[in-house]
């Protein structure tokens, strides 16, 4: 959903992420950083939550790189305070 925010829907419940505010510099790889810190989060059997704010985070810091540059772990760490889950 880019600067909509993102969802996340299982059998038992509909998440929602606001979008934090960010300076974007490249969007290439967002979803990527997102599916990979998904599968991190069910590898690590974390919460559903939890799984889901680490994949915004990781998305979120992914587009404040130029072009298709990873963010290393302390950037993604520090946007995971500023995730804000809604259920829907």
């Amino acid at each position: 959903m880019g600067e909509n925010g993102a969802l996340l829907f299982s059998k038992e419940q509909c998440l929602y992420s606001k979008p934090i505010k960010i300076n974007v510099k490249s969007t290439v790889g967002a979803g990527d950083s997102m599916v990979a810190a998904f599968a991190i989060g069910i590898h690590e059997n974390m919460s559903i939550e939890d799984t889901f704010r680490l994949s915004i985070a990781s998305s979120t810091a992914k587009v404040t790189k130029e072009g298709s540059q990873a963010p290393d772990r302390k950037e993604i760490l520090k946007y995971i305070e500023e995730v804000e889950i809604q259920r829907r």
